[in-house]
């Protein structure tokens, strides 16, 4: 599969060539970031409620703000792409 979206908070759906952390982002200073990659299968999420449940401990464990509107973003991305496709959710100080 190709990832072809990268959803960021304020900026919706991002080339996964262009930069999605600012230089001052605490995920690139000081590696404190979340991610969570999941699959796309006939344009649904798989497992969408685990994957965000996952993601938002992992935040709450970095004790990074949680990911308001990830659902809305993961729908949104749903259907930016083929059938079937990978989409990768990011946080750090500053992204989603």
């Amino acid at each position: 599969m190709t990832l072809v979206a990268v959803a960021v908070h304020g900026r919706g759906l991002v080339d996964p060539a262009e930069p999605v952390f600012d230089a001052d982002d605490e995920a690139v200073l000081r590696g404190a970031m979340a991610f969570e990659t999941l699959r796309t299968y006939a344009g649904r999420p798989f497992l969408l409620d685990r994957h965000l449940a996952r993601f938002d401990g992992s935040l709450a464990a970095l004790a990074l703000p949680p990911a308001d509107g990830a659902r809305e973003l993961v729908a949104l991305a749903a259907g930016a792409g083929p059938p079937d496709h990978v989409l990768r959710l990011y946080r750090g100080s500053h992204a989603l």
